[in-house]
């Protein structure tokens, strides 16, 4: 962790030599960092000290990697991340619950299921979350209810080569 004109602040090692930092963010108030790695694992460290702020979390098998966390800000009650892990999971990891949901494309999504995710972005009111399928050429916008945590597909966009229609819309 760096503060100031990148002064080193404190460094860390994870226990297994064979395991990696692979994505990180930080949680809603700044206050903490969460890191997911290669083992499949979530950790998260205080920004005051460096400490781990309680145990790692095995989020998902350990031979899956975990290439996104993106923050949920403005939940009530809940420390909610949305999650890649492997390239193509995707799922809503509940910090203060040690949870993990995952995120059902649907069924006109379910071409999408298996293909790797590119990219996810939350919407700042976090109603709203999409992700990119770059072999599709396809976003997946989401609602999600931020009360139960739960998510419901609401369409998918891929743009299609057919002749004079570039882009077609599936809800």
């Amino acid at each position: 962790m760096y503060t100031g004109r990148l002064q080193v602040k404190y460094t860390k090692e994870l226990e297994d030599e064979n395991e990696y930092i692979t994505a990180g963010c930080f949680s809603e108030k700044s206050d903490l960092i969460i890191i997911g790695t290669t083992m499949g694992r979530i950790h998260s460290y205080r920004v005051s000290d460096g400490e781990p702020d309680g145990q790692p979390h095995q989020a998902v098998s350990a031979d899956l990697t975990i290439n996104q966390l993106v923050t949920f800000n403005n939940i009530e009650e809940n420390e909610a991340y949305l999650m890649v892990a492997g390239g193509k999971d995707l799922s809503i990891y509940i910090r203060n619950k040690k949870e993990d949901r995952s995120v059902e494309y649907g069924e006109k999504g379910q071409k999408y299921a298996e293909h790797n995710i590119c990219n996810v972005q939350v919407a700042s009111n976090n109603k709203f979350f999409m992700i990119g399928i770059p072999v599709d050429r396809a976003i997946g916008f989401f609602g999600l209810n931020r009360l139960q945590l739960s998510t419901k597909p609401l369409m998918w966009i891929n743009k299609v080569r057919k002749k004079n229609q570039s882009c077609c819309i599936t809800n």
